[in-house]
């Protein structure tokens, strides 16, 4: 067998052999192949985590709604019900419970919106 062959094969001569030079090229593009994969798996991992955030936040805004919704049912039934009966006193009680309704529903609202950055200041006089 000869020297770093297979048996029966002669070793490929010198020349075509790749020069150190070429080996370091070949390390250094490997190595660039393996952060380039490191840095998009480590992308990944982010945008993952973003669309569990976003999904999360999908499910807290459908709680929110249905609830909306459930409340707003229940007022729209005892209008109804206020109506059928012909009672005016129920019919206020519903009105007043829809504006404190509203009233809260809007201080939710202002307390958790962000405050534009790019809006103008205005100041006090």
């Amino acid at each position: 067998m000869a020297k770093g062959g297979q048996p029966g094969k002669p070793s490929p001569p010198a020349e075509s052999r790749p020069t150190v030079q070429e080996w370091d090229q070949l390390v250094a593009t490997v190595n660039l192949i393996s952060w380039r994969v490191a840095l998009i798996l480590g992308m990944e991992v982010h945008q993952m985590a973003q669309i569990d955030d976003l999904n999360a936040e999908v499910s807290e805004n459908t709680d929110v709604v249905q609830s909306a919704v459930t409340l707003l049912d229940g007022l729209s039934q005892q209008l109804k019900d206020a109506l059928a009966a012909n009672d005016p006193a129920a019919v206020q009680a519903v009105i007043d419970q829809l504006d404190a309704n509203n009233n809260a529903l809007a201080a939710s609202v202002a307390a958790n919106t962000p405050a534009d950055p790019n809006a103008p200041q205005v100041n006090p006089l």
